[in-house]
């Protein structure tokens, strides 16, 4: 007696196609330091230090809106005037007196939006308070 074959199957296989992930955004910009810090005719001025390298230099600051960067320093309240490059990792600000307020020395920027960056695309965001001593 014949039995009969049953079909064949075949199994196939599942392929899962790979999603391309996109990177996750740099991390941002951040000040490491502020050095050369002083008064000279009136005016704050000191040089602001962030972690960029020599590969991915701050972008030139000239552009951006100095009024968002404010300052405390000896029982004077100051708001930024000027921005200028001056290496890789520093830009140099300079602000003008505004009027008298006590409290420690600080730094501080707002960035609605942000408008200082590197040349890797990371954006500088907002904080107050930094130590400028």
């Amino acid at each position: 007696m014949l039995l009969p074959v049953p079909p064949e199957f075949r199994r196939h296989s599942v392929r899962i196609k790979s999603v391309p992930q996109s990177a996750p955004p740099p991390a941002g910009l951040s000040v490491v330091g502020v050095d050369e810090v002083e008064v000279f005719a009136g005016q704050l001025q000191m040089n602001v230090v962030f972690d960029t390298t020599f590969e991915n230099p701050i972008n030139d600051p000239s552009a951006a809106d100095p009024v968002k960067w404010t300052a405390r320093f000896g029982g004077q309240k100051y708001t930024g005037v000027l921005l200028a490059p001056v290496v890789e990792d520093r830009i140099f600000v300079l602000l003008d007196p505004a009027g008298a307020e006590a409290g420690a020395d600080v730094l501080s920027y707002a960035n609605a939006p942000s408008d200082i960056s590197d040349s890797s695309g990371r954006f500088l965001a907002a904080f107050s308070g930094y130590p400028l001593s």
